[in-house]
């Protein structure tokens, strides 16, 4: 067992809890070259990247399972973090996934996404 923490682009956090939600992403992940920023996905992934749950959850209040919606600014926080801390997991690896989320984030918000951070252990 472990934290798994993710940045996700979805309608509403309603769709976020759905089953088909999470079943679509799993075919995403593997086309993350190609993905045009106009479709549910999962953006960046974590495992086990324990200072960045643990920072977000005193930054807004979360609990295991909750779902916050981000703006540009909760982005570069996370991006901040992210470069500084190295993941448990994969060290670097998410800050150009964070930087691309950040550069295309207009363009989310135009195809009617929302960005939203979540973790559970």
């Amino acid at each position: 067992m472990g934290l798994d923490a993710y940045i996700v682009a979805a309608r509403n956090k309603k769709q976020i809890n759905s089953e088909e939600f999470w079943d679509a992403l799993f075919d995403a992940r593997e086309m993350k070259e190609n993905y045009e920023w106009n479709a549910p996905a999962e953006l960046v992934y974590w495992r086990k990247f324990w200072d960045l749950h643990t920072s977000m959850s005193h930054k807004y209040g979360l609990n295991n399972g909750d779902w916050i919606e981000l703006n540009k600014d909760d982005l570069e926080y996370i991006l901040d973090i992210a470069a500084h801390y190295p993941d448990y997991w994969d060290d670097f690896k998410s800050v150009p996934d964070i930087c691309r989320v950040i550069y295309n984030y207009d363009k989310l918000r135009e195809n009617g996404l929302s960005v939203f951070y979540g973790g559970n252990y």
